[in-house]
């Protein structure tokens, strides 16, 4: 392999500048559907769509039309390229030399890898499509020997695929040593700028990896960038509407896959949202229901877009409460509550990883933290509509029964947190998730933290021992070798349990998560008081307009923690 290398290498010595080259990134054989069916999409400003409709009804009427059509055009367009030169197939080779290093063997074990652990959360790419290209990627021979070389079966944008689903893999498995994975940009002539040409599927594909890319380097506002960009590429190619995936022309398999690319952006786009506190870019008034069903694939995905949908419509609720009366709010909060109550219903009871299943399964210990991240999730939006009590000292004595619930929960999900960490074992919880996993136990821990702050004579002894533990988490987590561990947040958790003395939360009798803090079923010990039950979660009580002077009594909080409160969602 390594002869196949220098061979590639000295091949291609006139291509040394390849981004500056800009080769193609379309795949051959298209049948230019995305170019036309930007023509077809039906708004006002769209004069192509309706010439279209009067041609096809003068031609019904017999009458002849010497015009072109839209998709005439396109087909006429230089958008695909149907005759592959020697010289992009050197690009190709070249492109593929960090594939080709890594050899055959290698490259099939991370192929295994994604499968395992990202693609049941994220179907987004074909998992047979990949394997066929990689198995013809590697059949080609080396440069150097002689014959006429045929035309390679694998298209310049399946290697920088192949390229992000490696470096992902390489992550995943804690191996950021590699230059792929260390610096996988720099291996990339893929790029956003879509002043070239044309958005086609594949860009949605690479904006979903280079998303998932971001989130394991830790790049949370990169991987925002990157989910707005796959998102609006997904609003071009008229994803988000059922009449456009109507009159694609591609078959019920290409169409199925769509749906599920499209979903896998959609929830993208809300979590790199919630772990960077900036807008989403999908709104729910922009897209069709039907776009989601997945027809009982993916199940995983499918509940996490029913959890994202109900969570996007509580979000608006909470913002758009100050213009609406009270009645009118706990009207649609009851509504909402109900849908959500359902939704968990439904969740529980369908088996989401079904041992036969044609789709392939995660190892047990990930299923069990898919499964607990979407109890997870669902624990946390019942908590946003509480958010508002603790938004200041008067609306939290107002708010008494409020307070509870949304306590309740919170101490509820540092126990969900706790199976979890048993679930991960030593190599703690899976990666893709654990950026989002802290966030929300940081969630947990800001409201515990205010509102013992505000009565602690009440809520210091109640949370005293989940946010012990819940800061015992969060530690470990900084010391796992796949994090980027930061010094300054485990200077804020000593901080917050320094201070957690004076608001009746002293330290617990332990120093280790792994001793006590979890018990041996996976769920956060209880043995330093009782907690108390604060019934059924009530979705009709709702706060009044936030005040945000959250802090004007808090000067000793440290300022990265006090930048985690602040961003509490109370609206």
């Amino acid at each position: 392999m390594r002869k196949v290398c220098d061979d590639i290498q000295s091949s291609t010595n006139h291509f040394s500048n390849v981004h500056s080259r800009r080769p193609s990134m379309k795949r051959r054989h298209h049948d230019n559907h995305d170019a036309a069916l930007k023509g077809r999409l039906t708004y006002p400003a769209n004069l192509v769509y309706p010439l279209d409709l009067a041609r096809a009804f003068e031609a019904k009427r017999g009458a002849a039309s010497t015009a072109c059509s839209y998709e005439d055009h396109a087909n006429q367009s230089p958008l695909t390229e149907t005759v592959q030169s020697a010289d992009t197939s050197t690009v190709i080779l070249q492109a593929a030399l960090p594939v080709f290093r890594l050899g055959y063997d290698r490259v099939l074990q991370y192929i295994t890898m994604f499968r395992n652990e990202v693609y049941p959360m994220y179907p987004c790419i074909g998992l047979e499509f990949a394997r066929n290209k990689i198995d013809a990627l590697f059949a080609e021979p080396s440069p150097s020997s002689t014959g006429e070389r045929q035309e390679l079966d694998v298209d310049l944008i399946d290697i920088e695929i192949t390229k992000v689903v490696l470096a992902i893999s390489m992550l995943i498995e804690s191996d950021g040593h590699n230059p792929l994975s260390s610096d996988l940009e720099a291996h990339l002539i893929w790029n956003v700028d879509i002043k070239q040409e044309a958005v086609q599927i594949e860009d949605i594909i690479m904006a979903t990896l280079m998303t998932i890319y971001f989130i394991l380097e830790d790049q949370p506002v990169k991987a925002w960038r990157m989910s707005g960009f796959g998102a609006k590429a997904c609003l071009e190619l008229g994803l988000h509407k059922e009449s456009s995936l109507d009159t694609r022309d591609d078959s019920l398999a290409d169409k199925a896959f769509l749906k599920d690319i499209f979903s896998c952006v959609y929830d993208l786009d809300k979590r790199s949202s919630f772990y960077t506190n900036l807008p989403w870019t999908l709104h729910e008034k922009d897209l069709d229901e039907n776009v989601f069903d997945l027809n009982g694939r993916h199940p995983y995905l499918s509940a996490m877009v029913r959890v994202n949908r109900v969570h996007s419509e509580i979000v608006e609720l909470i913002n758009s409460s100050p213009g609406l009366g009270t009645k009118e709010i706990d009207e649609r909060a009851e509504f909402l509550g109900y849908r959500l109550q359902k939704l968990v219903e439904i969740i529980h009871e369908s088996e989401m990883f079904p041992p036969e299943s044609p789709e392939p399964l995660p190892p047990p210990a990930t299923r069990t933290v898919m499964e607990a991240f979407v109890a997870l999730r669902t624990t946390h939006i019942r908590m946003l509509t509480h958010m508002r009590s603790l938004s200041s000292f008067e609306t939290f004595s107002r708010r008494p029964q409020s307070v509870q619930i949304l306590i309740s929960l919170a101490i509820s999900s540092v126990d969900l947190h706790g199976k979890i960490v048993f679930a991960g074992g030593d190599e703690g919880a899976s990666r893709l998730l654990r950026t989002t996993i802290d966030k929300l136990l940081t969630v947990c821990v800001s409201c515990m933290f205010l509102a013992a702050s505000y009565d602690p004579q009440v809520y210091g002894p109640i949370c005293r021992n989940a946010f012990h533990t819940a800061i015992d988490i969060l530690s470990q987590a900084q010391s796992l070798p796949s994090v980027h561990s930061s010094k300054t947040m485990l200077s804020s958790l000593a901080d917050l349990r320094r201070m957690g003395e004076s608001i009746q939360m002293p330290a617990l009798d332990r120093s280790t998560l792994s001793t006590s803090a979890v018990g041996t079923d996976g769920s956060a010990t209880q043995n330093h008081q009782v907690q108390p039950d604060f019934g059924e979660m009530d979705f009709s009580i709702l706060s009044e307009t936030p005040n945000h002077e959250l802090f004007a009594s808090m000067g000793d909080v440290d300022s990265n923690w006090e930048f985690e409160v602040e961003n509490l969602p109370f609206g």
